[in-house]
């Protein structure tokens, strides 16, 4: 469908769809983990973007920021994300904002910088509180869930996963382009372990495809491809 619209676009030489034709690329590419289609969607959104629009650039930088990640460079990511953050302010948006917060909090939270993390996951759910965001309820959980995890919390890790997880179930997310697979891999593991949505988990497992750093190999639950008995 975005190649059809480009088409079009490029037909009638009307190209002011463009910037945002990209941008669903980058999201669908990336959200599939198709890391070389969403940087060739990336790199066309960047000479699409209008240098006078704060929102194109903002839109782009937070796009960068999660190929950034999503392709394991999380030093870049944190920086691209921090140029979002200025952007998004001069905007004034609340959603986008409270966004790049429990972003940034994620991102500083892998890298182990607690005491910031812990700042932009407060904004963040500040913002999500008086906004009744569904998406930002379920993100700052899923932070919150993995920092106790980290810190060794096992109970506090458990009820904000639990809640998470039955507000994904109830809302029917199956994707969030901003977590690195990996991690939300290893919070499906702890949710299995522990007898949260286990329905709901294994069915996120096998639509993202997700795969924890260690094989869970002590999860019968665990949705493998293949079982040899």
């Amino acid at each position: 469908m975005i190649d059809k619209g480009l088409e079009v676009s490029k037909s009638s030489g009307v190209r002011i769809h463009d910037f945002m034709l990209y941008t669903q690329g980058v999201y669908g590419a990336l959200g599939k983990g198709d890391l070389v289609l969403g940087r060739s969607y990336l790199q066309r959104m960047k000479a699409a973007t209008i240098a006078d629009s704060v929102f194109h650039r903002a839109l782009y930088h937070t796009l960068a920021s999660t190929y950034a990640a999503l392709s394991g460079k999380r030093d870049e990511a944190v920086q691209l994300q921090r140029t979002t953050w200025t952007l998004t302010e001069q905007l004034g948006i609340p959603f986008p904002l409270a966004a790049n917060h429990v972003t940034l909090a994620s991102l500083l939270l892998e890298g182990g910088d607690m005491a910031q993390a812990d700042e932009h996951q407060r904004l963040a759910e500040e913002i999500g509180a008086r906004m009744r965001s569904t998406w930002l309820d379920i993100t700052c959980l899923l932070v919150r869930a993995r920092k106790a995890w980290m810190l060794g919390r096992e109970a506090v890790g458990r009820d904000a996963l639990a809640k998470a997880m039955g507000l994904a179930r109830t809302e029917g997310f199956a994707n969030l382009h901003w977590w690195c697979p990996s991690v939300l891999a290893e919070l499906c593991v702890k949710a299995l372990e522990s007898g949260i949505e286990t329905d709901y988990v294994r069915d996120l497992v096998r639509k993202r495809r997700l795969a924890p750093p260690t094989p869970p190999i002590h999860l019968e639950d665990w949705p493998w491809v293949v079982k040899i008995r």
